[in-house]
């Protein structure tokens, strides 16, 4: 005769949730299969198994008897780990359930009803336009059942039991109130892997060893390997590109003015998790101008971009690309390229005293430009910390085969050594770390180089090979409009910088062997500008197919003036020149007026 269990303490409740979590993780790729929405992105199984992933890590740490202690360690888990649509809902259900147990060191069925009902209620309330038929009406029809049940029954497998069947027949009814998910002949995803989470919580109550909670599980069966019938113009119907997301973390945040503020942005909001760290997710167009405003509300300390587009391509398309680009931030491309090729950013951090800003993101070049002008702190940078390599290289990974990776000189940065040190760590044979020995646009004119290569599906070894190609023949030159930057950047010491400002004399910088070093000088910024012209035409001579690049920090009118005197001189055309603004990293450095002319030329 099987024991009833009457309560749960903190190492039950870990326990119970561990084995739910591996349950889901061991089926991320059916649930994948089965992703139709919000968007049929192929990713629900791998968002909810990377969200559950990171609480069964976390909470198998932990030793707390007390429930209301072990409460706070998942929701917190959660929060911090949360990915994806149904990933952010799951993670404020958790945050929801915390508060239901707070008080209790041991809770009843009665006490875990209770908990239950708030855990419903929060995950409820952190989506803008909730809609039936998904993750959420499972929740729902759950926990009408828990509660009812609890009334009934003081036993924990009793009550999961028959809660569970209750939570199947919701899930069965998920293509009956949507459309979208009756035309595919498949159920929700994340409501298939909320109830499969509950399945392995009433497994192992019922029939599991303490010794079997282990996150490696059985492959799945072939009968599970179904697919959503995917229509052929879903693709179309993909009206917001980015699934955009980030942890925000301050004081008393109000979740329901951070909601107001991000409605215009998107669709598919939900803003999940307390006064003191809230997650964000919403599908969106413009992700950066989603993290300057959340900027206004707090410290935004982790970001997630996924191109849905190139998802659902890769997981319903027979011409999948291969390989990714991913780049640093001080590789200069124009954003709409950026997006249009499905490259990857990988943005480094500046910092204005004890503010700190994501490049690109948190702080654009419009924001950069102000704060330089009205800070009394001279900003600095800093490379992307190991968990953002980690975090970015595993997430391409999820849906491409390799990565090409692509950095600034480590001559300038250790952002290469830091994205080489972790390739070897997820993926040494699929992450392929490159040493531009460049900056700005210098990078961008070698991205453009390989595009086409990535999307023929070139094999990575002959897109390396023209890498190194590119970086043999690739010069870089610069004007600066001030020598301010360079003197409070130390790249220029102040006795020298003093004089050169006395004498109106700029120098012209160009990268070697990966190092900016000068190359020239002239009286006044207008003979530098020209100067600049005669070492591009002195480095093309005797040489084929230039190609250009302009990058310009703050200065479009100079960026204008280069791409005048290119197309006339070698008689192109301008749409031909790659023009765009310097990141803020390289503006920190060279100072507003700064522009910068990379040419790429054949012998």
């Amino acid at each position: 005769m099987r024991l009833k269990i009457k309560y749960l303490d903190g190492i039950r409740l870990k326990r119970s949730v561990i084995a739910g979590c591996n349950h889901v993780i061991n089926k991320k790729e059916y649930l994948n299969n089965i992703n139709v929405f919000p968007v049929p992105d192929g990713d629900t199984g791998t968002n909810m198994a990377s969200t559950l992933k990171n609480i069964a890590e976390t909470v198998e740490k932990e030793e707390l008897h007390e429930i209301d202690s072990m409460a706070i360690v998942l929701a917190d888990s959660a929060l911090m780990g949360a990915r994806g649509n149904s990933g952010v809902i799951m993670a404020q259900f958790f945050q929801g359930m915390n508060e239901g147990l707070q008080g209790s060191a041991k809770c009843t069925t009665k006490k875990f009803s209770d908990a239950v009902q708030k855990a419903t209620k929060s995950a409820w309330s952190a989506i803008s336009n909730p809609v039936e038929g998904t993750i959420l009406s499972v929740i729902r029809d759950w926990g009408k059942s828990v509660e009812k049940n609890a009334d009934k029954t003081d036993d924990f497998s009793e009550l999961f039991r028959e809660s569970l069947a209750d939570a199947k027949q919701s899930l069965a009814n998920t293509p009956k109130q949507m459309a979208a998910l009756a035309k595919a002949g498949v159920v929700d995803a994340g409501a298939q892997g909320f109830v499969t989470m509950l399945e392995g919580v009433l497994d192992f109550i019922e029939n599991g060893r303490i010794s079997d909670i282990k996150r490696q599980g059985l492959s799945e069966t072939e009968d599970e390997a179904m697919e959503a019938h995917i229509d052929e113009h879903a693709f179309e119907e993909i009206t917001y590109q980015f699934c955009t997301e980030c942890l925000l973390v301050g004081e008393n945040m109000d979740r329901e003015k951070i909601r107001e503020s991000l409605n215009q942005f998107g669709d598919s909001l939900i803003v999940a998790g307390s006064t003191k760290k809230v997650k964000i997710h919403l599908h969106s167009n413009t992700p950066e101008d989603v993290f300057e405003v959340l900027a206004d509300h707090g410290h935004v300390i982790s970001t997630k971009i996924d191109d849905m587009k190139q998802q659902f391509l890769n997981a319903h398309s027979e011409n999948v690309q291969d390989t990714a680009i991913a780049i640093d931030s001080c590789c200069d491309l124009p954003l709409e390229y950026i997006r249009r090729n499905h490259i990857h950013v990988i943005p480094l951090n500046v910092h204005f005293g004890e503010q700190i800003y994501i490049d690109r993101l948190t702080l654009t070049p419009k924001k950069f430009y102000e704060k330089l002008t009205s800070s009394p702190d001279h900003p600095k940078s800093s490379q992307p910390t190991p968990a953002k390599f980690k975090e970015s290289y595993e997430r391409l990974l999820q849906i491409y085969k390799n990565v090409i990776s692509i950095h600034l000189s480590s001559k300038l940065s250790g952002t290469y050594q830091g994205a080489l040190s972790m390739a070897r760590q997820v993926a040494q044979d699929k992450i392929f770390c490159f040493d531009s020995m460049s900056a700005s646009v210098g990078i961008g004119v070698m991205v453009r180089e390989i595009e086409p290569m990535i999307r023929e599906n070139a094999p990575v070894e002959k897109i390396i090979q023209h890498l190194e190609y590119c970086r043999n023949n690739m010069k870089v030159f610069i004007s600066v409009q001030t020598m301010d930057y360079l003197i409070k950047g130390g790249r220029v010491s102040k006795a020298r910088g003093a004089i050169a400002k006395l004498l109106n004399i700029r120098p012209v910088l160009t990268v070697q062997d990966g190092a900016v070093v000068p190359i020239a000088k002239a009286f006044g910024h207008s003979n530098a500008l020209r100067k600049v012209m005669d070492l591009v035409k002195a480095t093309t001579k005797n040489r084929k197919k230039p190609r250009f690049g302009i990058a310009h920090a703050n200065s479009i009118g100079i960026a204008d003036w280069y791409a005048t005197q290119l197309s006339r001189y070698y008689e192109i055309d301008r749409d031909d020149i790659l023009i765009t603004d310097v990141s803020t990293v390289i503006a920190t450095h060279a100072g507003p007026g700064a522009a910068a002319i990379a040419v790429l030329s054949d012998p």
